[in-house]
């Protein structure tokens, strides 16, 4: 199975991208313990063009100068040329976004909304 995890945030500040995995860190944990039994992939917004393999799972990343985008063209058309089997989306702030993407890939293909927003508010242990 192909599972994407990505999102539609823009963070143009980091420009290093071993700095940007070491900051999501606790989040890539996820990615990797999937990767011994999937493909896993990860897209990214931050401030530097690039393509990376950490820890067996596959990173895409793309550069990006504003806080918002509208149309997220070129990284819509490479999740639906990467044809995955589930796509996971950290946050649900772009659902036009999300609705795009959902036009542009197959019928069949899972979409997963995560929204973590409530663990920062109550600070509950079973939140992950």
């Amino acid at each position: 199975m192909k599972i994407i995890f990505t999102g539609f945030a823009n963070t143009p500040q980091y420009i290093d991208p071993n700095e940007w995995l070491q900051r999501i860190r606790p989040f890539t944990g996820i990615l990797e313990a999937l990767s011994h039994s999937h493909e896993v992939i990860g897209i990214e917004r931050i401030g530097i063009e690039d393509e990376k393999v950490f820890n067996s799972v596959k990173y895409y990343l793309f550069k990006t100068t504003g806080t918002k985008d509208s149309f997220p063209i070129r990284q819509i058309r490479l999740i639906r040329k990467l044809d995955p089997d589930v796509v996971f989306i950290n946050g649900f702030n772009f659902p036009f976004q999300i609705m795009q993407l959902k036009l542009e890939l197959r019928k069949k293909v899972r979409i997963f909304i995560l929204h973590q927003a409530e663990c920062l508010i109550h600070q509950s242990a079973l939140c992950f």
